[in-house]
């Protein structure tokens, strides 16, 4: 359980500077992900909240951003979870979790019956959140996003 302090909620116009500063902050010179920088811009992201298959949700200690996540919901009743970070001052706080939850309750509400996400390889904090919150590994995608191998995972909602 997150502090009590954190609350989840969808990202706004109004969040998204702190959004981007904090993914550009934790993807810097990680894993070959600071390209996402040109998908995560302010301009690309307002554009992107107007797209309704798009889901993000930010956490929030005060008025300031420590997490954010982000969900496509796709057709035929499948949402596909795409990034999540915490700040690195906010981890082990239960944070991740309340943000895997919130992602799944929303494609639930939205008529998904399932949700897909990925892991890098090596990643045991992030295996660790997806086994905790009910999620199956499914297989190993080799050279995947940024020829990095990645496990698929699964969760039945």
């Amino acid at each position: 359980m997150p502090t009590k302090d954190i609350r989840i909620s969808r990202l706004t116009a109004r969040d998204i500077k702190q959004a981007q500063v904090l993914i550009n902050q934790e993807f810097k010179g990680r894993f070959g992900l600071s390209r996402l920088k040109s998908f995560f811009t302010p301009g690309q992201l307002k554009k992107a909240l107007r797209i309704p298959q798009m889901l993000f949700l930010v956490a929030k200690h005060g008025n300031k951003v420590v997490g954010f996540s982000n969900v496509w919901v796709i057709y035929g009743g499948v949402g596909i979870g795409g990034w999540l970070v915490v700040h690195s001052d906010h981890r082990r706080q239960g944070i991740g979790r309340a943000l895997t939850v919130a992602e799944a309750k929303a494609c639930k509400a939205r008529g998904c019956h399932t949700l897909v996400t990925f892991s890098r390889v090596g990643n045991t904090a992030g295996e660790g959140l997806l086994k905790a919150t009910g999620c199956k590994k499914i297989t190993n995608l080799k050279r995947y996003w940024f020829k990095q191998d990645y496990w698929l995972w699964e969760r039945r909602l």
